[in-house]
């Protein structure tokens, strides 16, 4: 088995040898029966040849197969020169006749092979007649650089074999150096040219052509051949419109037709002249031959030069047509995927309206069961029968409603910042009276957990700022909750001070909250004072491994221990970091496994009333902290059965569902008031009709006439005046649901679960506009 590649190896050797030694036997004869016919055809009687083909035959050979066929150039040369000069007189004449014949046929293999190799390095694998750098590259390097080496080798070994005398060296080297530039110029574009030529090119010319073109061509071979032989072989000198002939032939025919007709003319042309006729015979045949040199020399250099120009044109006409149609294609894949991306963006913003309608829908269907949950809850709360156990249990119930709610809440806020359409809202709010507000809330679940709640307010808090209170409450609220909820004991600190220059400039280069500030959603005016507030809720729980709290803030994420992780969805934290950074600022998260954490929320807030702080004393700002607490906690608890009296209004309950009505009925009896109802919103046109009303609490989705048709058409028919006030009542809780309201025209708005402190203040509110 090893046998067969090594003998397959040998025969493919054996058949490169036999190719290339084939090869230099072609080129040498080649060389040599060129050189034959120039001596007896186009050959003066001073034995000098105006135009000497080998060279150009040989330098072809050498451009189109490489270097290995450079013996054949060194055989053909050599026998081409042996018997010209050859002596065999003597023996001495003999040695000498062939060092100086094989002097000169390493000159011109040299010379060739220098101008070959010269032109390779300069443009590659190309072809020579591609472009007019290829052909001005060929003039130069294979076409005068190479000769030279030939002229200058060949006409020393004739001065030092004594065949010629060192005075005539110049003119004799000037004579060679021409008739091999002439040769190259003339038969190595031509011999190219036919290199290019394969039967798929024939085939594809033939199928192609009309006979107009061929007619064409052979039209423009006949007015050639006539100037040439009129201008070489007559008595006119009419040679030079040869020139427009091969203009005309380059553009409509290309290099290979406009080569192999400047061999024609240059045959005829050096014939006519060698016979003493023509436009370029002179007595003296020197003469002669330079004015013939020149004339082929320019003819061939300007023609190549504009076929390789027009060559390169017309490649970079197609390379553009090509580059239009590719960048055409791409325009229509680009076209299509921009389809493709428009629909799959439909796609995802209907997949996105489909979930916001789905989880609002979800949001109205918990909310109408919690809101008869926590209503009759607080209904029982409040009943003085109602034993100490009864109260307890009543009060696990509606924490348990009110945790449903919250969840709700966690979700609807967390799928509004996924979909980009988390609103802030901010307005003036008492700085101090949320904080305590936020602090009082926690107290009764501390002190059931035995740990001590620490609240830390410096002096020099702002009394009024300009910022979205409630979402700065659900921030607090979570931060707080989590804290209470992983500490079984020890101390839970919440403590909120001003932030001073220095610490602000610290914290922004330790961060990137400086980012945050200054992109935030949330625009700040330059004009009035904005201070940055510091919130810190630090407690003694049990800590949070380094390797999780880059995790924290992510949506489901709950790094606490398993016995909490069921209490809440892990979408608190994720949902806060994203409130805190639409007000401008953000939270951060210090920790060490055995001695609990450190929450910090940064904030900017415009102050609205600046105060000097100097004034005011430590002692009695926390004083007047507790006493604000104690008023908000005791206005905001239990039913006022003596509302009424206080607020003598005519109710109508909009509600279709029967379990709401009943809860919100028994809700405003404890209040003091009796309520009619209407089932859906065309009963309650009827009813206004009927009667007068000050206040309608509306609900949203109803059967008939939903409660914006309703509005709709209590505005448009009772004046401002003499309408009543129409408060929405509905399990529609987003932020949308809020602004449809208002904007059909209802004054109020209220979502349910209906919370007995929120109805209350809504009465009151409705009451004093009434009044005005």
């Amino acid at each position: 088995m090893l046998r067969i590649p090594v003998i397959f190896s040998q025969h493919k050797s054996i058949w490169k040898t036999f190719i290339n030694c084939l090869g230099i036997t072609i080129v040498a004869l080649g060389y040599y029966g060129l050189a034959e016919i120039c001596r007896h055809l186009a050959s003066t009687p001073q034995d000098v040849t105006p135009v000497w083909f080998p060279d150009g035959f040989a330098s072809a050979a050498i451009l189109l197969f490489g270097d290995r066929l450079l013996l054949g150039v060194l055989i053909g040369s050599f026998l081409a020169n042996i018997w010209a000069f050859l002596k065999t007189d003597t023996t001495f004449h003999l040695l000498q006749s062939i060092a100086q014949v094989t002097m000169i046929a390493i000159g011109t293999t040299t010379g060739i092979g220098l101008g070959s190799y010269l032109l390779r390095r300069a443009i590659g694998r190309e072809s020579p007649l591609r472009n007019f750098r290829n052909v001005s590259q060929f003039f130069w390097l294979t076409g005068l650089m190479g000769t030279m080496v030939n002229a200058t080798a060949g006409v020393t070994a004739l001065c030092l074999g004594g065949t010629i005398a060192w005075s005539v060296y110049p003119s004799v080297w000037l004579t060679w150096w021409v008739s091999n530039v002439t040769g190259i110029f003339v038969l190595t574009p031509t011999l190219l040219s036919w290199s290019e030529i394969t039967s798929y090119k024939l085939i594809y010319f033939y199928r192609k052509t009309k006979l107009l073109h061929f007619l064409e061509a052979l039209v423009m071979l006949v007015i050639v051949l006539t100037i040439s032989q009129t201008a070489f072989v007559g008595i006119y000198p009419i040679e030079y419109l040869i020139i427009p002939c091969l203009v005309w032939v380059t553009f409509r025919f290309g290099h290979f037709a406009a080569t192999n007709l400047i061999l024609l003319i240059a045959i005829i042309a050096i014939v006519g002249t060698l016979n003493g006729s023509g436009s370029f015979a002179r007595v003296n045949i020197n003469e002669s031959l330079l004015l013939l040199q020149s004339f082929i020399v320019a003819t061939v250099s300007f023609t190549l030069i504009l076929s390789g120009t027009i060559n390169e044109q017309r490649r970079n006409s197609n390379h553009l047509k090509k580059s239009q149609i590719e960048l055409l294609q791409k325009s229509q894949l680009l076209t299509k995927s921009n389809q493709e991306l428009t629909q799959a963006k439909q796609l995802a913003e209907a997949a996105n309206r489909s979930k916001s309608y789905f989880l609002t829908n979800m949001s109205h269907e918990l909310r109408t069961p919690l809101n008869a949950i926590i209503g009759v809850t607080q209904l029982l709360q409040d009943d003085e029968s109602a034993s100490p156990q009864q109260k307890e249990d009543l009060q696990i119930i509606c924490n348990a409603g009110f945790h449903l709610l919250s969840l709700i809440e966690d979700i609807l806020d967390i799928s509004k910042i996924e979909a980009g359409k988390m609103e802030i809202q901010p307005l003036d709010c008492q700085f101090l009276q949320l904080l305590h507000g936020v602090s009082e809330s926690f107290r009764v679940s501390a002190q059931k957990k035995g740990i001590d709640l620490v609240c830390e307010f410096t002096p020099d808090l702002p009394q009024i700022i300009h910022t979205d209170a409630k979402r700065l409450r659900q921030i607090l609220f979570n931060l707080l909750g989590n804290a209470l909820k992983f500490t079984d004991k020890g101390t839970v600190t919440f403590a909120v001070s001003k932030m001073t220059n220095q610490e602000l400039i610290s914290d922004l280069e330790s961060s990137d909250h400086i980012n945050v500030i200054t992109c935030s959603s949330h625009s700040i005016s330059p004009t009035p004072e904005v201070v940055y507030v510091l919130f810190a809720i630090a407690d003694t729980a049990v800590g949070i491994d380094s390797e999780k709290l880059n995790k924290i803030f992510l949506p489901f994420e709950q790094a606490g221990e398993n016995k909490f992780k069921s209490q809440g969805t892990g979408l608190g934290l994720a949902i806060s970091q994203k409130i805190a950074k639409f007000l401008g600022g953000e939270i951060s998260v210090t920790s060490e496994l055995g001695l609990g954490s450190c929450f910090n929320l940064r904030l900017p807030f415009e102050v609205v009333d600046p105060i000097d702080y100097g004034e005011i004393d430590h002692d009695t700002h926390q004083y007047l902290l507790s006493k604000n607490s104690a008023q908000v906690l005791n206005s905001q608890h239990g039913f006022d059965s003596k509302l009424a009296q206080q607020y003598p209004l005519q109710i109508l309950l909009a509600e279709d569902n029967l379990v709401n009505q009943k809860v919100a009925s028994r809700l405003f009896q404890r209040l003091g008031y009796i309520v009619d109802i209407a089932n859906n919103g065309l009963e309650v046109i009827e009813m206004l009709r009927s009667r007068t009303y000050d206040l309608v609490f509306m609900d949203i989705q109803m059967p008939v006439m939903d409660g914006l048709e309703a509005t709709a058409k209590i505005l448009e028919e009772w004046d401002f005046a003499m309408r009543p006030r129409i408060i929405a009542m509905t399990a529609n809780a987003m932020p949308s649901d809020r602004e449809h309201c208002l904007a059909a025209g209802m004054d109020d708005f209220l979502s349910k679960p209906i919370k007995i402190e929120t109805l209350i203040a809504a009465i009151k509110r409705s009451q004093v506009r009434l009044l005005s």
